[in-house]
């Protein structure tokens, strides 16, 4: 009898060792798999035969431990692993990736779900989609491209596609200064103006979109000045 409970003990850490293997094999299947998690095998010990219980101290002697024969393992919980991948650039500007904690929101028959997996495409309706037909869902912006939070529509991006740009409004210019150049006594100013026959002309909408005749002059905007 005593050999039986030991071999099944022992076949306990067998068949616990081999859904170990199971998960190990199952990770190195998906080492492709976009916005796979691995995961790993917690074992736990099995329930132990009380041969002897123990019993409590006292004033002339000590307690005794309970004797206890465990039978073996068995397997626990299985953990998923969100550390971040590896990013891999794919040259397509519709495939996305979270670097650091987050998740997707995708919505599938009306019901939410949150995925790593950033492989999109758009949809006829210019939705970015996932590669179940689930929608990304994000934030929207207004008319004056402000975002508009606490509301989660389906993402649409047309890439590829015009849109109406909006005018810039600030510029601002950066560079280094020569070290060993001379050290200015005033201020530079440079104008985009132009003379009759030379230089920068503003585009005459009433013209086609060609260059008017009078020159650029400092009332002029930049994005009505004609591509030189």
């Amino acid at each position: 009898m005593a050999s039986t409970t030991a071999l099944f003990t022992g076949l306990t850490g067998l068949i616990s060792h081999s859904s170990r293997l199971d998960t190990i094999g199952n990770n190195i299947a998906n080492v492709n798999t976009v916005g796979f998690k691995g995961s790993r095998l917690v074992f736990q010990n099995q329930f132990s035969i009380t041969s002897k219980i123990g019993s409590p101290p006292s004033a002339d002697v000590g307690g005794s431990n309970p004797f206890q024969v465990g039978l073996g393992v068995t397997r626990g919980t299985s953990q998923r692993d969100f550390r971040v991948g590896s990013l891999s650039p794919t040259g397509d500007p519709r495939d996305l990736a979270i670097d650091g904690d987050g998740m997707f929101i995708v919505r599938r028959n009306g019901e939410d779900f949150y995925s790593r997996n950033g492989a999109f495409r758009v949809d006829s309706g210019d939705r970015l989609t996932g590669p179940g037909g689930e929608l990304l869902l994000g934030y929207t912006v207004n008319d004056n491209f402000q975002i508009q939070e606490g509301t989660l529509s389906p993402i649409s991006l047309p890439v590829g596609r015009l849109r109406i740009s909006e005018a810039t409004t600030e510029v601002v210019v950066a560079g280094n200064i020569d070290a060993g150049g001379d050290v200015a006594q005033t201020g530079g100013l440079t104008q985009l103006r132009a003379t009759i026959t030379d230089g920068l002309r503003p585009i005459d909408p009433l013209a086609g979109g060609f260059p008017a005749a009078p020159p650029a002059s400092a009332a002029s905007l930049l994005v009505n000045l004609a591509d030189p």
